[in-house]
């Protein structure tokens, strides 16, 4: 008996669940500002600066190309391709020891090999599911049947240091969201 998930999104499209605007807002606000979106498409990224599939994100010195963009502060978002995370944990790692702090959606699903051992916080996303948003039709999928988490690659944290794992609620993130997209909204009004 299997007791993986089948996904029952189309191959074509699988590993192109976008991150919803909310979570990405909150985030940017928490940890950023984000200068490159290393795991994107024209039609979904979440930086000005992004990376797509052709631009092979993987083979690219992030710290490189955000030093010359001029960036002091070198923050990388990634919601990587969920059916092969292990090489953007290893990428995230590489780069986190030249100096990018890296921020990358993930399931929480701690026993899988790629979850790391070492060198990383750990942010759990409690009492909710992110609802992704479809590649083809754009719009919100609710049923997700994993949690998610975040991994903190932060270059100030010793390669040996024990993860240290917190937890934030989902409602936490979209009020923290809504309330800067209210802002942004008066602020053009």
């Amino acid at each position: 008996m299997s007791l993986s998930h089948q996904s029952k999104t189309e191959p074509s499209i699988r590993d192109l669940w976008e991150t919803p605007p909310w979570l990405f807002v909150a985030l940017d606000e928490i940890y950023g500002p984000f200068q490159l979106d290393a795991a994107a498409s024209d039609k979904n990224k979440k930086c000005h600066r992004f990376l797509s599939e052709k631009d092979n994100a993987l083979s690219i010195d992030w710290f490189a190309l955000l030093d010359s963009d001029g960036h002091q502060d070198k923050k990388v978002w990634v919601n990587p391709p969920y059916s092969n995370i292990q090489p953007w944990v290893d990428k995230a790692k590489e780069q986190q020891a030249k100096g990018v702090f890296t921020v990358m959606l993930v399931p929480d699903t701690a026993s899988v090999g790629w979850w790391p051992q070492s060198g990383v916080n750990v942010l759990r996303i409690t009492k909710g599911r992110i609802s992704f948003i479809n590649a083809e039709s754009k719009k919100r999928v609710h049923g997700n049947t994993q949690g998610s988490a975040l991994f903190l690659f932060d270059p100030w944290l010793a390669p040996t240091s024990k993860p240290h794992t917190v937890q934030i609620e989902r409602g936490l993130l979209e009020a923290i969201a809504n309330d800067i997209m209210e802002e942004n909204d008066e602020q053009a009004a």
